[in-house]
């Protein structure tokens, strides 16, 4: 969420035709308002203030970033380093970096409208999700009782809720294996949606604890449309591209299936000892609950266990990189040149991971679209 393209440090992405032009002949500014920051692995990140947009660039970008204050064109700023490269190519490689800086908000000069086949190429790297923010104070609610757990170790507090959800996966296994033989389809399904709709509520919490614990405070909370036809609940966690650190970024995604394990047990513990009628309204509880689990490991969306992989990885945003690069290669845009320096096995796991992904959002449309069909029926 938030994060723009990747500028590695060997190549920047090439931007249309005549960005060599644009940029040698125009003095580039870089807004007042950028920061630059330290990213996952220690990598540099440009953060926007006004607009709290975070731009992942190379390890040298920043050492480069005060020639770009204005008062110098992209010829004469290559005049001042020609000493230390190649002219031709630091004009292609400065001139890539500032189209995508340009693009990303990140220059005073407003970003260029991109459209067509370029603006589709764009579009496939964003996040994909409709928003409908519910509170925009959830860090402010959350300080007060997350600050006294700073105290206390992050390694034990993980520990603690990990053992705890262990244990509630192992009890909610045990009734979905067990307790199953003698199940009815209970009368007032209506109250597992309000079940399901709390401890979704719950998962998303969890995210934003271990946020507000790490320091990096969820932005906002609220529903949304995942892939524009999955309803979800969400927490804006813009900021946790400041967690520099592999497991506790990886944590921070974990957190709501973690949480959503002790529901499992839960529920599982009242399928094992409450009344026949609500033991049966309780396993119907334990399958959705499987569904959910399953549904946020799905690595084909932007899925927590997908983001876990991600940040374990050391990788920013592979979903978007692949479904960018396979839409260049279907509608013959021109590749970038970071894009033409992929190795094979890269550029291979890009194609054949978008067609997967986007193989998985046609499935889910025309699911969505039966649905509504057959629901659409019983109305009339």
């Amino acid at each position: 969420m938030g994060l723009t393209p990747t500028l590695n440090d060997k190549t920047a992405l090439a931007g249309p035709s005549d960005v060599g032009a644009w940029f040698r002949d125009t003095k580039q500014q870089v807004r007042e308002d950028v920061e630059v920051l330290q990213g996952l692995d220690q990598r540099p990140l440009l953060f926007i203030r006004t607009t709290g947009k975070y731009v992942a660039v190379g390890f040298d970008l920043p050492k480069l970033l005060p020639l770009f204050d204005g008062t110098r064109t992209g010829a004469e700023i290559i005049e001042q380093i020609a000493s230390r490269a190649d002219p031709i190519l630091a004009m292609d490689r400065l001139g890539g970096i500032l189209h995508e800086l340009r693009q990303a908000g990140a220059l005073v000069e407003a970003p260029k409208p991109e459209h067509g086949r370029r603006g589709i190429a764009s579009f496939m790297r964003r996040e994909h999700l409709l928003r409908l923010p519910l509170t925009r104070s959830i860090g402010t609610w959350l300080e007060g009782p997350v600050a006294p757990l700073r105290a206390i170790p992050g390694r034990v507090l993980a520990g603690l809720w990990v053992t705890m959800s262990a244990i509630g996966f192992a009890v909610g296994l045990f009734s979905l294996f067990t307790a199953g033989s003698g199940w009815q389809l209970p009368s007032n399904l209506w109250v597992l949606y309000l079940v399901l709709f709390l401890q979704i509520g719950f998962h998303e919490l969890s995210h934003a604890l271990v946020c507000q614990y790490l320091k990096v405070p969820a932005r906002e909370a609220g529903v949304g449309l995942m892939l524009y036809v999955m309803p979800v609940g969400y927490v804006d966690r813009t900021d946790s591209y400041r967690i520099t650190d592999r497991k506790s970024r990886a944590f921070l995604s974990l957190a709501g299936p973690i949480n959503d394990q002790i529901w499992f047990g839960v529920t599982g513990l009242v399928v094992l000892l409450a009344p026949p009628e609500i033991s049966h309204l309780a396993f119907s509880m334990l399958a959705l609950q499987v569904l959910l689990t399953l549904m946020n490991f799905n690595p084909l969306v932007p899925s927590d266990g997908y983001h876990a992989v991600s940040a374990l990885a050391g990788i920013v945003n592979f979903r978007g990189k692949a479904l960018n690069y396979l839409t260049h290669k279907l509608l013959r845009v021109p590749l970038s040149e970071s894009q033409l320096t992929v190795s094979r096995k890269t550029s291979r796991a890009y194609i054949w991971y978008g067609i997967g992904c986007l193989a998985f959002v046609l499935v889910l449309v025309l699911g969505m679209a039966r649905t509504v069909g057959r629901l659409l029926e019983v109305l009339a």
